[in-house]
């Protein structure tokens, strides 16, 4: 039981440190809260959109589970690492195999795009043969979406 004491010493420190520390900066502290110093700070300019009313763009979750994914998989490295000399020719082939896996992930994701942000993709349809015609001044008469041959119908006149 005696070898358990400077564990408990241990625990009661870190236990106690935050405690004392929260409780010294209440005393010490400026006196009550002003209203406006709890509202949130603002510029002066009204923040055009919310991300609770804006979708965002399935390439950002797509690049942040790939960062990810990644990530993950580089610190499986440090361990390995650490014991190389231990694992001698077994743990530096199972190394070069799991960086083959890791390497080739990584060239399917490039090849299909993922990495790519949204404006920097060549769409098919923008490098369609077909002609496409200028719009008149309402914006619509003859104008062709791009996917079908025929125009699209005209609007009406203002």
């Amino acid at each position: 039981m005696a070898h358990y004491v400077p564990i408990l010493v241990f625990a009661l420190v870190a236990v106690s440190f935050p405690i004392i520390a929260l409780l010294l900066a209440k005393v010490v502290r400026a006196g009550s809260a002003d209203p406006v110093k709890s509202e949130p700070y603002e510029c002066g300019v009204k923040a055009p959109t919310y991300a609770l009313d804006t979708r965002f763009s399935i390439r950002y979750y797509l690049i942040a589970v790939l960062f990810v994914v990644f990530d993950v998989e580089t610190i499986f490295l440090f361990p390995w690492a650490v014991v190389f000399e231990k694992l001698a020719l077994f743990g530096f082939i199972e190394m070069v195999v799991f960086l083959a896996i890791l390497l080739v992930g990584y060239v399917y994701a490039w090849r299909r795009g993922a990495l790519e942000w949204a404006g920097s993709r060549v769409d098919s349809t923008a490098t369609s043969s077909r002609p496409r015609t200028t719009s008149s001044s309402t914006g619509l008469a003859g104008a062709r979406c791009g996917r079908c041959s025929s125009a699209s119908p005209a609007a009406p006149s203002r």
